[in-house]
């Protein structure tokens, strides 16, 4: 995984860890709010090897029938949850990939799950990809009920990032399908990460 180092569980679920809101990240002005690493950030091996962000500030704070929910309302809560609901999505079985698009994402209906489908019959081992990522931010303009992430994957020659936006939804953080679901697949080349935090 890049070198990344990801810890085993029991559970190819995942296990959500113990929080404590004290270690979040800095205050809102501070520079680096937008992209700064949740506190305690654990990569967990999941499905497949799918790599799966658990933190001990901004959760998630439970794992239930293969779905992770319970994310700080914090830029990286948004940013965690962005992330787990696209690896979920394509590593997940069978039967829980499904409800874990009824339950993380708004919106996107029927063609959002064709492309899904889509994307998982093409790449058989998808999970594999589900890599952890190099970079995280979230752009100006955060508000506590909407964020729009952006994340960094390494690609060939530089990195190339993918925008999630995402919004706060009964009390948890879901992706915001737009009209044509396909772009949240759209990515954008990088020659370097600058602007974006590791979280790892």
């Amino acid at each position: 995984m890049f070198g990344n180092r990801l810890e085993s569980t029991p559970d190819p679920a995942g296990s959500a860890l113990p929080q404590n809101s004290t270690v979040r990240p800095g205050s809102q002005t501070a520079p680096d709010y937008l992209f700064a690493a949740p506190a305690g950030m654990t990569w967990e091996s999941g499905w497949g090897g799918a790599a799966f962000g658990f933190s001990r500030s901004d959760g998630p704070t439970r794992v239930q029938d293969g779905i992770a929910s319970g994310y700080a309302d914090t830029p990286q809560g948004a940013g965690l949850a962005a992330y787990d609901a696209l690896g979920r999505a394509l590593a997940a079985p069978e039967g829980v990939w499904q409800r874990v698009v009824t339950q993380r994402y708004v919106g996107g209906g029927l063609a959002l799950l064709e492309r899904l489908t889509r994307s998982r019959a093409s790449t058989p081992n998808a999970a594999k990809y589900v890599v952890v990522p190099d970079g995280f931010r979230v752009l100006p303009g955060y508000r506590p009920d909407f964020a729009v992430v952006q994340i960094a994957v390494r690609a060939k020659d530089g990195w190339s990032y993918s925008t999630w936006p995402m919004a706060w939804v009964d009390g948890d953080w879901k992706v915001r399908v737009p009209d044509d679901p396909g772009q949240l697949w759209d990515s954008v080349h990088l020659d370097s990460l600058t602007g974006f935090g590791a979280w790892k």
